[in-house]
């Protein structure tokens, strides 16, 4: 199921009319696979490793698999580094502003 329509309520309708499901979650997680005794490296390249951690949930009795991509996570930090600079310079930007006249001391009319 799409996580998009994977609401709890759906989820609920599935669980009590005897279906079985999968959802793909994008959540954030606590819980890194390749710190976890019991995880499984699915696939391990030159350039990559694939690692997954199986838990069951005690209260609702789902099984949950955590999953982790060394090259996913270094696209994800990527992004995050990219976010940091863009905003690092318009910081700079305005505080350079600050003591020119005429320039724009407000960051929405920076952007």
């Amino acid at each position: 199921m799409d996580a998009g329509i994977a609401s709890a309520s759906n989820i609920a309708w599935l669980s009590e009319h005897g279906y079985q499901y999968l959802v793909v979650s994008r959540e954030g997680h606590a819980k890194d696979p390749r710190d976890q005794e019991s995880a499984v490296m699915v696939r391990k390249t030159e350039h990559n490793s694939v690692a997954v951690y199986r838990e069951i949930d005690a209260e609702t009795g789902e099984t949950r698999l955590y999953c982790h991509s060394e090259l996913k996570a270094k696209k994800e930090q990527a992004i995050r580094n990219r976010f940091h600079v863009r905003l690092e310079e318009g910081f700079d930007k305005l505080n350079a502003g600050l003591d020119k006249k005429g320039t724009t001391k407000n960051y929405a009319k920076n952007t």
